[in-house]
Formats: structure tokens, sequence, C-alpha cells
């Protein structure tokens, strides 16, 4: 986890400038926001403007891909895996089937952390016995791991949604470095900004039009009101990948000074709204 600089120095900018009286929390982890006697908490970087459920939602990356599956929203599998503890099996030959196809089809399958943000404890595996390593190492401190098909990626960008309307789009390049030829050789498969990838800001019309719609279905379908939808542009279209209750814009607002002011406008609404129930 990145450290919250500008994401902290952004809620004391505007606890001040809409005259919010706020008071810290573990290490500024958490904070709570009192105005014309309401109170409201931002709390890593959720903001107390979505349900319980639809934050549960988007958490489980699984469940998050059958509900945009079952809404016809076109998104990256997340098949779940289950731990003994959560009533699933250790057995691997109950997982083998499912690996070897996607690997067959694909050269790759991806074990991660079904619960996981940032790039963590995500894996991309070429055969099926480092696919069963990787899951029950996961089973071992969480409840359940999820396995998808590999994806080329093309594309990635990011959707920042209030109340199902895009606010700002973002588009994720990864680390490399040019080759004699001029063409890139990426230095990282994972598109995380965590990880080293540069946020730009979209300005093309038609790449706009056709992210931001489908940004606007998942949110939508997954009833979740502040949130940060993650799009992949794959051989077969545009795909949601993930749907991120918690809005973090800490690498992008650390760019400049212009992207800064960007996601602290971003974040001024969310209070803002946050304050009018």
């Amino acid at each position: 986890m990145a450290a919250r600089i500008h994401f902290v120095r952004i809620i004391r900018e505007l606890a001040e400038e809409l005259g919010l009286e706020a008071e810290s929390y573990s290490n500024d982890w958490g904070f709570r926001l009192r105005k014309n006697g309401k109170t409201r908490y931002v709390v890593g970087y959720h903001f107390p403007l979505n349900r319980s459920s639809a934050k549960e939602l988007c958490q489980d990356k699984s469940l998050t891909y059958d509900a945009l599956k079952s809404a016809g929203v076109p998104a990256v599998p997340h098949i779940f895996i289950p731990s003994a503890s959560a009533g699933g099996s250790e057995d691997p030959e109950e997982w083998r089937p499912l690996l070897s196809e996607f690997i067959r089809e694909t050269g790759f399958v991806v074990v991660k952390d079904n619960y996981g943000t940032g790039g963590n404890r995500v894996f991309r595996c070429d055969n099926v016995e480092d696919a069963v390593a990787r899951i029950r190492e996961l089973h071992k401190i969480i409840y359940g791991a999820a396995v998808c098909p590999w994806q080329e990626i093309h594309e990635e960008y990011r959707v920042t949604m209030l109340l199902h309307e895009p606010q700002l789009v973002i588009r994720k390049e990864r680390r490399y470095k040019m080759l004699p030829d001029g063409t890139k050789e990426y230095l990282e498969w994972r598109h995380n900004l965590g990880l080293g990838a540069v946020a730009y800001r979209v300005t093309d019309p038609d790449i706009l039009r056709s992210v931001e719609e489908i940004a606007v279905r998942a949110s939508r379908t997954m009833d979740i009101s502040f949130a940060s939808v993650d799009v992949v542009d794959t051989d077969e279209g545009l795909k949601v990948l993930e749907v991120n209750a918690g809005v973090m814009m800490e690498h992008f607002a650390g760019q400049d000074e212009e992207d800064y002011e960007i996601a602290k406008s971003i974040y001024r609404k969310a209070l803002i709204k946050a304050f009018e129930d």
C-alpha cells in the first residue's frame, strides 16, 4: 500500500474548505468528519456513499464477475476456489481440469487473492503444478483464491465513477525499456499503478465513449455509488477486470499539480454528496 501523503493532504484541505470538523484515527487511516450535527467517516479510501453489500460485492472478484456476467456486461472471468475453512476442498484433483483448460486455451492461468488489491498476490502460471502451489499458498492466508484465463491486455483503463457518472478516465502505461529495433519491452506484466505504471488522462472521444459506456453499465449493475472501474482492451474487445469500492488516486494525484487538483475535485464532490443525505 502506497504512503497516503497526497490523499491525507486532500482530505485535510477539503475539510477546511468545506467547513468540516476533522479528526483522524490510526495514523490518518480513518477520518471522522462533522458538520451541522452530521457525522461521516472516510476509512482507507472508502467514502460514506456505498451500501455495505455493494462494497462487499466489489471486494469479491468472483462475485463481481458473476454479477456482471448475469447482467450481460463483458468481464474477465474470475472463478472462485474456496479454502477448506470456507467449505472448499484442498484436493488439487478438483482444480486441475479448470487450470488445465485455461492453460491449454491461453498458455497461462492467473491465480490471485480473491479479495486482494493493488496487484498483490497475483501470479501468472504456465503449468498446473505451479498454479496448484499458488492456490495452496493463498489458502494458508485467505478464504479463497480466484483463477482466470490469461487475457492479452492491449490497454488498461480506470474509470472513476460517482453516482454512475464518469469523472475521470486514465490509461495505465506499464514500465518499459526501448529495444534497439524500436519496440517496447515491458518490465512488469501487471498494469497496477502501485507497481510502477504511469497514469495518463484519456482525451480521445472515441475511447472515452466506449470505455465510459461499459463502466457505467458496471457501476449500475454493482449498485455502487463511488468506485473505480478497471476496463481492459483485449482481443475479444473491452471487458471489466474489476470494480473497486475504495477510490484510490494516490499515484495519480502525485504525478503533478494538475492531476492533484483533478483528484481533489472528485473527492470534493464525494464529500459534498456524503453530507447532503
